[in-house]
């Protein structure tokens, strides 16, 4: 992608290592990052995304 998305995880902040086309399916686009290792592990874990000034809905994400 032309702009540079961040990843909040547990209200960490985490910068993407990829975003852009995934390689298996045409018009799809994917983000990829690293859970900060500060975050508290939990069964429902918020996630958003933010790119170009714009926020994702919350998503929740199991981290062990």
């Amino acid at each position: 992608t032309v702009l540079k998305p961040t990843v909040t995880v547990g209200g960490i902040t985490s910068p993407a290592a990829y975003s852009g086309l995934a390689p298996c399916c045409s018009g799809l686009y994917q983000i990829n990052f690293a859970v900060p290792a500060a975050v508290v592990p939990g069964d429902a874990v918020s996630v958003s995304v933010t790119i170009g000034g714009r926020t994702s809905n919350v998503v929740k994400l199991a981290v062990k």
